[in-house]
């Protein structure tokens, strides 16, 4: 189930890379993003679900995959809107949440390689190993903690927070940039 939620956004960051850094890398797209983001947390806030993972079928898979996709516009939260689609799928947030994290392997990977190419033909790729390392420590040390915090804060349905930040952030983007 997770390779097969993985495709759509394989295809789509494989073949619209280029596209999607050169046309969509805006501040506004990514103000208008936070807002998207905002409206469906609201819209599911208060949703459950039933479904548990040994319930996770493949038409599940498909659009949850597909809403991964959506997460390709800078702005759009790739867990965010997994999670969402986990949710409008009726899984229960336990279920949405692991398979949303889960769905984030696949994606990661894929990004490194196509991440490679990049950095392969930059010319003094040492000055950069340094900066992108510590990037990569800090990332992986803040990202530990706020999982933990995120995770706890899904399973208790406070989504209503999360679309309020984004609300807030995406209007602030908006107005000052």
């Amino acid at each position: 189930m997770i390779v097969l939620g993985s495709i759509p956004v394989g295809i789509i960051g494989f073949t619209c890379k280029d596209f999607i850094e050169d046309k969509l890398n805006n501040i506004k797209i990514v103000g208008i993003s936070f807002l998207i983001t905002a409206l469906f947390l609201f819209l599911v806030k208060n949703i459950k679900g039933k479904k548990t993972d040994k319930e996770l079928n493949i038409w599940d898979s498909i659009i949850i995959g597909l809403t991964q996709v959506i997460a390709v516009l800078p702005g759009i939260s790739r867990s965010g809107s997994t999670l969402i689609g986990g949710l409008f799928r009726d899984l229960d947030r336990s279920t949405a949440l692991k398979y949303s994290f889960m769905l984030y392997i696949p994606v990661s990977l894929g990004t490194i390689v196509l991440g490679i190419k990049d950095l392969l033909e930059i010319g003094n790729i040492h000055d950069i190993i340094l900066p992108y390392g510590l990037g990569f420590i800090a990332s992986f040390v803040v990202s530990f903690f706020t999982l933990r915090w995120f995770m706890n804060a899904v399973k208790k349905g406070n989504l209503k927070y999360f679309s309020i930040y984004c609300l807030l952030l995406g209007l602030t983007i908006l107005i000052f940039m």
